[in-house]
């Protein structure tokens, strides 16, 4: 029997994490740490697990969740990586370079598995999209633009988002829609640079809540400019356009089931078959990947260039 620690005990943990550990990990011992004892309190008498220090956790975890703030990541990282454990970390994973190196490094090293959650690769329209653009039937990508704003509601026990230099809408939603981007486009398994041109953030200093970058992306078979604009203020389209050679591949970064293709010839809408219904299917949909078909998409070698890009638009 799995023992599982879940390190961070905030809202994301109470509202996705919660139901996740009882329907996946229904009989194992459970282990909760959080800076708040009360925080870790409430989810141990949720699921009859033990509010105990990190320590525990660290020594005695076979299967180690972390959904603290993303300045924590790496430390926390470092410690819990031992052989032949599992471990899963919410997004923003890391917003270094050198730190993903040095993790995937130390996880080669020790045999142990470490998974990001970056939950929209299971998102209907995002696997339509990504699906679509590897058939190659719109030629070479010319530009693409993201745009994604709403006002900002989501109640975090822990105020980093704003209080925390790591905290502002470039690291909280905008690693969502670049990761989006780069999946979509196929360049978490390729190498690929990044060039920023122009960028304005308000405030100017992080945690920024409006945030707008131009920048330019190179690969082996790809020379593009992007563009991105987000916002906690204003209400955005919420989508990704894809401009190519021969149309335009117009990707939605919500639930929809719906990819529409532009062209000469006219416009076309692309369905997913089974799609998932609602963000909790699309949670479960994760950890079943995880723990059922080994976790391919979520391994930590695919997130080299979404912290990359990270790094650079910061």
């Amino acid at each position: 029997m799995k023992t599982i620690g879940l390190i961070g005990c905030g809202s994301i943990a109470r509202q996705q994490y919660a139901t996740l550990l009882r329907s996946f990990f229904p009989h194992s011992e459970k282990l909760f740490f959080d800076l708040d004892p009360s925080a870790a309190s409430v989810m141990a008498n949720i699921l009859k697990g033990k509010s105990v220090e990190l320590s525990q956790i660290i020594e005695k975890c076979d299967f180690i969740i972390i959904t603290t703030p993303p300045e924590s990541h790496f430390e926390l990282l470092k410690q819990c990586i031992m052989p032949n454990r599992t471990i899963f970390c919410e997004k923003p994973f890391l917003l270094k370079l050198s730190e993903i190196e040095r993790i995937i490094a130390l996880s080669t090293l020790q045999d142990s598995k470490i998974y990001v959650g970056h939950i929209r690769r299971f998102f209907p329209s995002i696997i339509q999209a990504r699906q679509f653009q590897e058939t190659g039937l719109l030629g070479k990508i010319l530009k693409i633009d993201v745009f994604e704003g709403t006002r900002f509601d989501w109640e975090s026990r822990s105020g980093y988002h704003f209080t925390s230099p790591f905290g502002g809408v470039i690291t909280d939603t905008g690693s969502h829609s670049l990761d989006t981007l780069l999946y979509v486009i196929g360049l978490d398994e390729k190498r690929a640079e990044f060039r920023l041109v122009d960028r304005t953030r308000i405030p100017e200093i992080e945690p920024s809540h409006v945030f707008k970058a131009s920048f330019k992306i190179s690969g082996e078979t790809l020379n593009a400019e992007a563009s991105i604009y987000l916002s906690r203020r204003t209400f955005l389209a919420n989508k990704m356009n894809i401009y190519c050679e021969n149309g335009i591949l117009e990707v939605p970064l919500d639930m929809k089931n719906a990819v529409r293709i532009s062209n000469h010839s006219g416009k076309t809408i692309l369905h997913e078959q089974y799609p998932l219904q609602d963000i909790d299917a699309v949670f479960h949909r994760q950890f079943q990947h995880i723990l059922s078909e080994g976790g391919e998409l979520l391994k930590v070698s695919r997130f080299l260039n979404t912290t990359k890009l990270l790094e650079t638009l910061l």
